[in-house]
C-alpha cells in the first residue's frame, strides 16, 4: 500500500531563536551590514541574506534607528553642552540645515551693529549675549 502523505516541498521554514534575534537586533544596533551579520550567524544559525532581510528586516532597521537615535542623542547634548563648538558646528549644519553659504541671507549690518553695542571684547560672552539679544531677551 502506498503512503498517500505527501512530502512538503522545499526547504523548511527558517525561524530564528529568540537569542539569535536578539543578536542581529545588536548587530543591527553597531551598524554592521546585512551580509555581516549573515556571516555571523553561519555557525550559530545559518540563514542567507534574503530571508533574513525579507522575513527579519523588521528587526535589523529597529536595530539601526536605536543606534541612530542614540547617536543623535549624544551628538545633540555635546552640541548644547556650549563646551563642544565642532559638535555645534556640525548639528548646526547636519540637523539645522545652515550651511556655509547663508551669509547672504543673514542682515550683516544689523548684525555687526548688534555684536557692536554688546560691549564686550571677549568672543564667547559676545556670542552669548548675541544669542540673547537675538532671542529677544534684554
Amino acid at each position: 500500500m502506498a503512503d498517500d502523505t505527501k512530502k512538503p516541498m522545499g526547504r523548511p521554514e527558517i525561524i530564528l531563536t529568540e537569542e539569535t534575534l536578539k543578536l542581529v537586533k545588536n548587530f543591527a544596533k553597531i551598524g554592521l551590514r546585512v551580509n555581516d551579520i549573515v556571516l555571523l550567524l553561519k555557525d550559530i544559525q545559518p540563514i542567507c541574506k534574503k530571508t533574513l532581510t525579507s522575513k527579519y528586516g523588521d528587526i535589523i532597521r529597529e536595530g539601526r534607528a536605536h543606534s541612530k537615535t542614540a547617536i543623535l542623542n549624544t551628538l545633540y547634548h555635546m552640541a548644547t553642552s556650549g563646551n563642544n563648538t565642532s559638535a555645534t558646528i556640525f548639528a548646526a549644519k547636519t540637523i539645522c540645515g545652515i550651511g556655509e553659504n547663508m551669509i547672504d541671507d543673514l542682515n550683516i549690518e544689523h548684525d555687526l551693529k548688534e555684536i557692536e553695542s554688546i560691549g564686550t571684547k571677549d568672543p564667547l560672552q559676545a556670542s552669548k549675549r548675541y544669542i540673547q539679544i537675538m532671542q529677544g531677551e534684554k
